[in-house]
């Protein structure tokens, strides 16, 4: 086997210049070349560049052209002359040098010496320090004139719509006017036509024809013409169709006509609508929909008017009864028709969370036990398992509908499981082995807890249990014997085997046996679903790659008398922002986010992986980088917003270009300014400082209104470093601060909050013209971990699609009304290469 060659070096030069070239070893695929072109000359230039492997062969050659400009500084500048010429005649140019105060130059051209065709006419203008402009083209045709005093007009000629070949030819009398009176329209059929026309001249030379359309009717219009019957339906639905015969009559006049409307079927189930539960344990379901009106006209002659439709907004009242659904067990029920639904209910005594899941495609719109609507569940995510949080014990209402009916899924039925996810199994293994005989609903199973003795046949039996999520057998103990547990390894006494429990999706929390001395090989590599594992103090061996693959994972409680070695996990980059706490004692030589004793050397946070601390610690030093690049927004319309959120009180920012940065008005000097701010219950107000798991909103200047020197954007360092240790809160739900407003509330966001119609999201692009970063926007996106979003205090059926930051049409204050030390008092402007800044007080 061909051993795989790597980079170990690169040269590059300018233009053709290849004496001069510059060369480096390294191994890096990563290259960054920094050059002083101070002394090449304005124009355009050429970067070459190439690589070798470890066997000294070069690459093919990669060029990229780049432009010098002429730097020269030119004040007070202005137009000096300009030169036109026509076609490729430059030798023959004409110059001029009085350029008009206005800059407006009227040039006469004498083409009489042209051929008959088209032509160009080139222009550009020089500055009074001998610069051209870029040259602009205009294209003309010339025509032929030729003197004909006595022409007239002769001939005509017409036909309808594409049909030239059936033309219809005539002479034109002295006066010139023709009579279409007389036009034969017998053979074309009733509705909408064109008719073409055009003349000829004494010379035989054709206009350009001209068109008008007009509308034939075939049935004469009688002069006594009368309404005889109408017609009306609602959405188009035949079985609400109603013709109505009355006395001939014209005109018709109706004064508070009533048109009573019938019960329509939905043509589709909307994701939320109104509920609520009945004494009788009834629902009534109400849907605001937006119907259409129909109305046709009958005369004499049997003809039908054109319709007349009108739109008008209609709420669709039903009364259904929800049919119980067992949790844990799977149920099976006929796929709802097309504006239909299937109604459910699930009662919970206990749990934090129901775990969906379906065998085809569908939508499943969710209520409380009061009514209110929580969440829709749609499309093929179902099929992998929607979690939906319950915050409140009693019975949950769920509809069914909008189900896949294709080829894909033929089937008339569709199944589905509510699994409550704190119903734990806990079970009792006496004899190993026989666990698969002690569970009779293994695709209910979702949090198992186990005590007594498992082999090979246990362990297998767990990993085949497909919704799964957590398990602790913290209380059980693994012997040898039973069947492979995976491939061809076997269980051996208080031994988490090699590739034990790898590969499992879905299991999030990890316990593992009390009596465990060592964690072999690739034990839990691969579980992408791992956030949190437990380790306990019996461990005295961790293997190699036992947590590679395993990027989802954020907290080890590392309770063992093994050392924490860099070969038992990936990178650190890989594994995220994952967080082990240890021991005192603990030796480590992995060079991730470790906490031993209450106390971590160095942190070390990424912006979009997730971050868990139960507790709080102390980091001598730590970084938390996000990179930054959406546009700023100005004083009337907001943009280039994030929300962000830190588990640190921030002591310094910097960014990789511009060098330390501060929030404005922050008393700070030589730092480059950007904008900070918090949420109060009178909207967003500037502020200075970023304190500890308290939500803000942060955008950085990046505009071309702006030179680029102050100009912000790439990756930005949030830091703060203390000897003594700086103290790092703890991440859980009671330590979080929820900022309240008037008619919302701002949550700070630590692990991913999945997008749903209670979550406002800050929109990272465009959204009906309101700018990336211009407003907190419903349902749009998932939440990133470091960030924060926002819930309405209104009713879901009320909530507003958006909270504009901007005032945008929507109602949270944003930057013009900030204070007037933020952005809507500072007016920001370059001058000659100066960045200045002005308020009302004296800077």
């Amino acid at each position: 086997m061909a051993q795989a060659q790597t980079i170990a070096g690169y040269e590059y030069w300018f233009d053709n210049h290849f004496d001069s070239r510059s060369s480096q070893n390294t191994a890096s695929g990563s290259v960054s070349i920094e050059k002083d072109i101070t002394n090449f000359s304005p124009g355009l230039h050429l970067l070459n560049f190439r690589i070798k492997n470890s066997e000294n062969l070069w690459s093919s050659l990669t060029s990229y052209y780049f432009l010098k400009p002429d730097l020269m500084v030119r004040n007070e500048n202005q137009l000096a002359c300009y030169e036109y010429w026509l076609d490729n005649q430059f030798d023959i140019r004409q110059s001029a040098n009085n350029i008009p105060d206005n800059s407006v130059a009227k040039i006469e051209l004498d083409c009489s010496s042209l051929s008959q065709g088209m032509h160009t006419f080139n222009f550009r203008t020089q500055d009074k320090y001998g610069a051209w402009s870029s040259m602009v083209s205009y294209y003309f045709l010339k025509t032929e004139i030729t003197e004909h005093t006595d022409n007239q007009l002769t001939t005509y000629e017409y036909w309808f719509n594409n049909d030239y070949k059936n033309k219809t030819t005539g002479k034109l009398n002295g006066d010139g006017i023709i009579n279409l009176e007389s036009l034969d329209v017998s053979l074309l059929k009733e509705g909408c036509h064109f008719i073409n026309f055009r003349i000829q001249d004494a010379l035989g030379k054709w206009s350009s024809p001209v068109s008008y359309y007009f509308l034939h009717l075939v049935h004469s219009i009688p002069k006594n013409n009368k309404i005889v019957q109408y017609k009306y339906c609602f959405n188009n639905d035949s079985k609400t169709l109603q013709v109505v015969d009355i006395t001939p009559t014209n005109p018709l006049e109706w004064n508070g006509k009533i048109f009573e409307v019938p019960e329509m079927d939905l043509v589709s189930v909307p994701d939320s609508f109104g509920l609520s539960i009945n004494k009788d344990q009834t629902l009534s379901i109400s849907v605001p929909t937006e119907s259409q009106f129909t109305l046709s006209f009958k005369d004499i002659t049997e003809t039908w008017s054109q319709p007349i439709v009108k739109t008008f907004e209609y709420v669709n009242r039903t009364i259904t009864t929800a049919t119980p659904l067992e949790s844990n067990r799977m149920l099976s029920i006929a796929k709802p028709e097309i504006g239909k639904w299937t109604a459910l209910s699930i009662t919970i005594s206990e749990g934090n969370s129901i775990y969906w899941k379906t065998d085809q495609p569908c939508s499943i719109s969710l209520f409380t036990p009061d009514g209110k609507w929580l969440t829709c569940f749609k499309g093929a995510d179902l099929m992998e398992g929607k979690k939906m949080e319950v915050t409140q014990q009693g019975t949950y209402y769920a509809f069914v509908h909008t189900v896949a009916r294709d080829s894909s899924y033929p089937s008339e039925n569709l199944e589905l499981i509510g699994i409550i996810s704190s119903q734990n199994e806990n079970i009792l293994v006496e004899v190993a082995g026989t666990l698969p005989e002690l569970i009779d609903n293994p695709d209910g199973i979702v949090n198992l807890t186990l005590t007594g003795y498992l082999n090979g046949t246990d362990i297998k039996f767990i990993r085949s249990l497909k919704n799964l999520q957590r398990l602790d057998i913290s209380g059980a103990r693994i012997v040898e014997g039973g069947d492979k547990y995976y491939q061809n390894y076997l269980t051996a006494n208080d031994i988490t085997g090699d590739y034990m429990f790898c590969n499992l999706p879905n299991l999030t929390r990890l316990v593992l046996s009390n009596h465990t001395t060592k964690i072999a090989t690739a034990a839990l590599s691969n579980c992408t679903g791992l956030t949190e594992i437990e380790i306990p103090a019996s461990v005295t061996s961790v293997e190699k790659a036992v947590f590679n693959g395993c990027n989802q994972l954020l907290l080890i409680n590392w309770n063992a008398q093994a050392a924490i070695t860099a070969e038992s996990f990936d990178t650190p980059a890989k594994m995220g922002n994952l967080l082990i706490f240890a021991p005192e004692g603990t030796g480590c030589t992995y060079e991730g986010n470790v906490v031993i004793n209450g106390i971590a050397e160095k942190i070390s946070l990424t912006h979009g992986k997730g971050f868990r601390s139960p507790q709080a610690f102390k980091a001598k030093d730590i970084t938390y980088k996000r990179n930054f690049s959406m546009k700023s927004g100005n004083k009337i319309n907001a943009a280039g917003w994030e929300a962000i959120v830190l588990p640190f009180d921030v002591q310094s920012f910097s960014n990789e270009k511009q060098g330390e940065l501060a929030p404005f008005n922050s008393g700070k000097e030589g730092v480059k300014p950007f904008w900070l701010a918090q949420m109060t219950t009178d909207g967003f107000e500037h502020t200075t400082a970023m304190k500890a798991n308290k939500p803000y909103i942060i955008s950085l200047p990046n505009s071309e209104s702006y030179e680029d020197e102050f100009n912000i954007s790439g990756e930005v360092q949030f830091h703060a470093e203390d000897a003594g240790g700086v103290e790092v809160k703890a991440t859980s739900y009671k330590e979080l601060a929820r900022i309240e407003g008037s008619n919302r509330i701002m949550i700070p966001a630590y692990e991913t909050v999945f997008k749903h119609d209670t979550v406002y999201a800050i929109n990272p692009a465009t959204y009906e013209d309101i700018a990336p970063g211009g407003a907190f926007v419903r349902n749009l996106r998932d939440v990133q971990p470091f960030e924060a979003y926002l819930i309405s205090k209104e009713a879901a059926i009320n909530a507003p699609k958006l909270y504009s930051i901007g005032g945008i049409g929507g109602e949270i204050t944003g930057i013009e009304e900030l204070p007037s030390d933020a952005l809507d008092g500072i007016e920001i402007y370059v001058r000659y290469g100066v960045f200045f800044t002005s308020r009302a007080t004296a800077n």
